[in-house]
């Protein structure tokens, strides 16, 4: 308890996430409303909301493939991420040892960096003597899945984790009593109670997979392109007005995202 420093200890925080994320924001406004016109043999710079509006609509027409793509490589690397997070989140559940190899692996996972996974992930695929792996490298999405799936696996497997370890183990117990396998339990206790967690844990690895971009822009097939790789080519052309719709409509798409994340990892433990 803060006491008579709780609306000082309050507003600071607020001044350092309008200064962090605020100034951010009103540059990114600023840019994406604002008219260049020749005037005089000078060039004058004002800013209009129709401007704004004209190139914030614009984003979703203009940018469709890559919004498909984004939305297939971050379906695919979650549903992934899923599937193992539930596989050792459950193995390790009780904790002890197996929660150590889960918690290493998390570790593990967080210390490395993007461009090296994905240097693995082309030593491990690009072989020209398997036609199969160059098809996959060069036809498919395996290669930024795998990547991805390193970079996302942490936070999801983390709460999943939570969300089973948490689970009174009189109710685990005495489903077993009954004749329960460890798949009954998990189909019949721990999901029905969990699926919220479950669904938002998917949706956060989808959200980690789709805005990253260190590990996916070194080993995306040609002619597949996702909004970080879209915007970082748009930087790097000096295009600022497209580079600030894009990203205040990826903003504020993953803004939404995040509050249904929010919402669905809220558990109640018993």
């Amino acid at each position: 308890p803060l006491g008579a420093y709780r609306w000082c200890a309050g507003l600071a925080v607020t001044f350092v996430i309008l200064i962090i994320a605020g100034l951010p924001l009103a540059s990114l406004i600023y840019k994406a409303g604002l008219v260049v016109e020749q005037s005089d043999g000078m060039r004058v710079r004002y800013w209009t909301a129709s401007r704004f509006f004209q190139m914030l609509g614009s984003v979703p027409r203009r940018y469709a493939d890559e919004f498909r793509g984004t939305a297939l490589l971050g379906g695919t690397t979650a549903t992934c991420v899923m599937l193992i997070s539930i596989c050792a989140a459950w193995w390790a559940r009780r904790g002890g040892p197996r929660a150590a190899v889960l918690w290493v692996l998390i570790a593990t996972s967080l210390a490395l960096p993007g461009p090296l996974v994905s240097l693995a992930v082309v030593q491990i695929l690009n072989h020209p003597t398997y036609d199969w792996l160059v098809y996959l490298y060069d036809r498919t999405i395996v290669a930024p899945v795998l990547a991805l799936i390193v970079r996302t696996l942490p936070l999801p497997l983390l709460l999943t984790w939570l969300g089973f370890s948490t689970i009174p183990r009189e109710q685990l117990e005495a489903a077993r009593m009954e004749g329960a396998s460890p798949l009954g339990e998990f189909l019949h206790v721990a999901f029905p109670q969990r699926r919220r967690l479950l669904l938002g844990s998917w949706l956060l690895a989808a959200l980690l997979a789709a805005g990253d971009l260190s590990a996916s822009i070194l080993v995306n097939p040609p002619g597949f392109f996702t909004l970080p790789t879209r915007i970082f080519g748009l930087v790097h052309a000096g295009v600022d007005d497209q580079v600030a719709a894009l990203c205040l409509f990826a903003l504020l798409t993953y803004a939404i995202v995040a509050g249904l994340i929010l919402f669905m990892t809220r558990f109640r433990v018993e």
